[in-house]
Parts: C-alpha cells; structure tokens; sequence
C-alpha cells in the first residue's frame, strides 16, 4: 500500500509541476524518474551520469530542463518521514542513529551532487496534511538577489540545524514551504533567470 501511496504522490506531483511550469497548458514535461532515480544512482556509482534522471522527478521535454538544473528534487509521502520539528526540540545525545528526516536530506543531497543541479529540494506530505517543500536557505537568498520579483517569497519557517549523515553531522540551514505557497511564489521564468545567472557566475569563477 505505501508504494502504491508513493507512486500516486509521485504522479500527482510530476502533473503539478508540468502544469505550474508551463503555466497550465501542459501536464506532461516532468514525470517519475526511472526506478525513482535509482538507475541513475547505480550509473554514478559508476562514474557515469544519466541525464534528468535523478531523484524523484525526470524531464519528458526539454523544457522542463532548467527546473532540474535548479533542483534535484525527492518526494517522500507518509508519516514516518515526520520533519524538521521534530529534531528542533530533541535531547542532546540520546541518539546516535539519522532519523527519518535526516535520511531524506542525505538523499536528497546526494542526488543533488551526483546531478549537478545548484540545490536540492524535498518535498514531503504526510497523511491528512499538505505537501510541503524544503529548500536550501542559499536558494532563497539567490532568488532574492536575481529575481525581478522577491518580494513574494517568504517562508513559512527556517531552520539551521545539526544533521546526522551516515559520514558525520553537518550543520543545513534550509527553508519550509507549503507546495502552493511556494508555487505561487516562484515564477517558472525567473526560475531560468536565476539559474542563466548563477551558471555564468559559476563559470567565470571556475575561469579565475
């Protein structure tokens, strides 16, 4: 039944984001990666890559291919996945183990080296509740600063915390938004602004 659950979630997200980014005339340009990015993790483990294939979310058209240049993005469903509050408020040193949370940022950050896109985003919704979407801290503060239109961006909560991955502990801060809110916020368009700015950015300083 959870993986029924989590291939509808992964349908209904791939529609949802086909339908935001072409500003609802199509709902076909983004869908479930192969094995849920799992052909594409088995190729980087051998050093080789697989074009729009990691993490949850693939292209079926190249247009879709700047949102995947700006996000590598998994999807979780379920009430086990929990969320950041859930290690705000934890006793220091009672555990040794990631939790549930904290596994979803390790895969998701890896997806997100392995394909090279400039952040990750994990986007979860448990039973009864509204998608949410988390996001690197730097993506808003990127957005802010090339985007025509910053205002409308705000968080619904930010967090800087101490995560446990499976080589150590890493200090993220990163952002929370309601997937609608966040939707509404982030023009598809800017979206290709912003990343044409940060990729020459990136190159010039790889040049120096």
């Amino acid at each position: 039944m959870r993986a029924k659950k989590g291939s509808a979630f992964e349908r209904e997200i791939s529609k949802r984001l086909s339908l935001w980014w072409t500003e609802g005339v199509r709902e076909d340009v983004f869908w479930r990666s192969a094995g849920s990015g799992s052909r594409a993790t088995t190729r980087a483990k051998q050093g080789k890559t697989t074009h729009g294939s990691y993490g949850d979310i693939a292209t079926l058209d190249p247009i879709g291919d700047p949102l995947l240049e700006m996000f590598t993005i998994e999807l979780k469903r379920g009430n086990t996945i929990k969320d950041p509050w859930d290690l705000v408020d934890e006793l220091p040193g009672r555990r040794s183990k990631p939790q549930k949370f904290e596994e979803a940022l390790e895969q998701v950050v890896t997806s997100q080296r392995q394909a090279g896109s400039l952040y990750w985003m994990l986007l979860c919704k448990k039973d009864g509740r509204v998608p949410m979407v988390y996001v690197p801290r730097r993506f808003v503060s990127d957005y802010y600063k090339y985007s025509r239109d910053m205002n409308r961006l705000h968080p619904t909560a930010s967090f800087k915390l101490l995560i446990r991955f499976t080589e150590g502990v890493h200090e993220m801060s990163f952002c929370a938004f309601p997937l609608e809110e966040f939707l509404d916020a982030v023009v598809p368009g800017e979206i290709v602004e912003v990343n044409r700015h940060l990729r020459r950015r990136m190159s010039k300083k790889n040049k120096n």
